[in-house]
């Protein structure tokens, strides 16, 4: 008995990762009620790290957990309408692969 194999390799492109630009935190639709980039269920997030800033630069939300995101409160109140700046790093295994990432951007408070 013979066997014939066939090897063909795929390559991966990098997976995308998305970044919305509004949020609207007084909202009872869950949509755009927390800004955080979305991954699929088959991306694991290593070493990530997001931080959000006010116009003035001050920072309003830092966190190293993906799934939890930014609830759009300053301290126990909900942001003032207006653009705030973000920035996250992470490293991202998909298929076996780590790729890594570095995005800045904005995102839109609308109430």
């Amino acid at each position: 008995m013979t066997y014939d194999w066939d090897l063909e390799f795929i390559e991966v492109e990098k997976p995308q990762v998305y970044t919305p630009n509004i949020l609207n935190p007084g909202s009872s639709d869950p949509v755009n009620k927390v800004f955080k980039p979305l991954v699929s269920n088959e991306m694991i997030a290593e070493n990530y790290q997001m931080q959000v800033y006010d116009r003035w630069g001050n920072v309003v939300c830092t966190t190293s957990d993906i799934a939890k995101g930014w609830d759009g409160l300053i301290g126990n109140s909900i942001a003032t309408n207006g653009v705030y700046l973000w920035s996250y790093e992470a490293e991202i295994e998909h298929c076996g692969e780590l790729y890594t990432y570095s995005k800045k951007g904005s995102v839109t408070i609308v109430k």
